[in-house]
């Protein structure tokens, strides 16, 4: 039996299993001779005690909004280079934004529809400029301030509180009259799953049940950014105002692309247009971020040559560059196991955020002692739910960054800890010897600069997992 005091204003699934898993842990650090016997634990809960847990809550309801603080815009439309047709989209949405009270109430349309959303999707590959175009728009909207979030970023506020947290981020939008938002929304408005027999399908399928509810709510601007518009449910799809195609630059896009960029540099060059012409040919395939890359890559060049002048011979140097290592990665992409999408694989391995340096690394992981055995894929894929990552192929690594670029972007990293535990979710499961896990364990905290003594924590980990298998329990799926 065990008896536990909880806050009536806390008791909810997610409470009971962080209660649960603290209980877990408490267990697994006594040594008592009849545990193995143990097959059925009674909980009596207390929901009238106001303790200390309960002033935390209390604190962090009324703090969390001001997590979500909303910033001035960074981009003005003119500063962002687009096709003709995404302009047109662009001008027509905030004209539609501005003359609201107009079109709905003076001229009636609100008779016709009178739930209409200002809901925008701007989809396409990455480093195509919707990021930028989002701040642009909210600018445009006499200086509207702009809120940024993505899945990952409010999952990662309180752990198991996403629903709560997306509440919080509406209601921080209202308050602060500012744009909402959401890259890779993907992770927010794909087709909900039917099968929710794991916990993180039911987690998965409870934010976006709250953003649908939310969404239905709000009088605010939203805009969505994301890659695989192709996955959204169809609820969602149909309440979205306008759909608004990002695509890769055509050769007149890129060279005024790169006379725009360049000549926002602080340095003495001059270019003729047959340079500027040429370095657009080269760039073929390149999306606006490759080709702000190709010109990092070059200044980062001449300053390694200490020099302080720069030519075409530079830039032309750098562009081509990055277009071998694009040429290297497509490469790595065409090798890769037929039927996987190469569009996938191209994305996951450009190391871009966190979230995919740390899904890499447990892949590496994963694949420590061999093909990934089927519990190892169940846990990856709940840890790349957890980190709104979609997994390109579990059954072959050869497309993976290698170990020492991936936990090179991750060294300056604020989450390394976090790193650690989700790989330890993994390590634990292999079928390699204990020293072997520790072996490797510590590699990794070396290449991240951990100094922590974390073989007492695989330790726990490892018992925890022997414990779980032995009782046939899942610990974070038991309702």
């Amino acid at each position: 039996m065990y008896w536990y005091s909880l806050p009536s204003k806390s008791v909810d699934k997610d409470t009971v299993e962080s209660k649960f898993n603290a209980l877990q842990l408490k267990l697994l650090r006594l040594s008592i001779p009849f545990l193995s016997k143990v097959s059925n634990i009674l909980f009596l809960w207390n929901l009238n005690n106001q303790d200390n847990d309960s002033k935390t809550i209390e604190q962090k309801e009324n703090t969390e909004n001001t997590n979500f603080i909303a910033i001035e815009p960074k981009f003005k439309l003119e500063d962002v280079i687009m096709p003709e047709s995404v302009k047109r989209q662009i001008n027509r949405s905030i004209v539609l934004i501005r003359n609201r009270k107009k079109i709905y109430e003076q001229w009636g349309f609100s008779n016709i529809d009178p739930y209409t959303k200002i809901i925008l999707c701007f989809y396409g590959e990455p480093g195509t400029g919707k990021t930028m175009c989002a701040h642009a728009l909210a600018k445009a909207l006499d200086n509207k301030s702009i809120i940024e979030a993505s899945y990952a970023s409010i999952e990662s506020k309180w752990v198991g509180e996403g629903p709560k947290n997306l509440r919080a981020i509406f209601e921080a939008a209202t308050q602060q009259n500012a744009v909402l938002f959401f890259d890779e929304a993907d992770s927010f408005l794909s087709k909900r799953s039917q099968d929710t027999e794991t916990s993180s399908d039911k987690h998965y399928n409870r934010m976006s049940n709250e953003m649908f509810q939310l969404l239905e709510n709000f009088n605010g601007i939203v805009i969505f950014a994301t890659n695989l518009v192709s996955d959204f449910d169809k609820a969602f799809k149909s309440r979205i105002l306008s759909h608004i195609e990002f695509v890769m630059p055509d050769e007149e896009t890129r060279l005024q692309l790169i006379n725009s960029m360049l000549n926002k540099l602080h340095i003495n060059l001059f270019l003729t247009e047959e340079n500027l012409r040429e370095l657009s040919i080269i760039t073929d395939g390149f999306s606006g971020r490759d080709i702000r890359k190709s010109i990092l890559i070059t200044l980062t060049n001449v300053a390694v040559n200490n020099s302080q002048s720069f030519n075409f011979e530079d830039f032309k140097k750098g562009f081509l560059e990055l277009k071998n290592e694009n040429n290297a990665l497509t490469k790595v992409i065409s090798n890769s196991k037929s039927g996987v999408d190469k569009d996938l694989i191209k994305e996951f391995i450009d190391l871009k955020n966190e979230n995919k340096s740390i899904m890499c690394l447990c892949l590496h992981a994963a694949w420590l002692g061999g093909p990934p055995l089927p519990e190892i894929v169940t846990k990856l894929t709940d840890i790349s739910k957890i980190l709104s990552v979609p997994i390109p192929d579990t059954s072959n690594n050869s497309y993976l960054p290698s170990l020492e670029n991936v936990t090179k972007s991750l060294v300056s990293s604020t989450r390394k800890l976090d790193t650690i535990k989700f790989m330890t979710d993994i390590i634990v499961l292999l079928s390699v010897t204990f020293q072997e896990k520790i072996t490797y364990l510590e590699k990794i905290c070396v290449s991240l600069e951990i100094t922590n003594n974390l073989s007492e924590y695989l330790e726990i980990k490892q018992n925890e997992t022997d414990l779980q298998n032995k009782f046939k329990i899942d610990f974070l799926t038991k309702e």
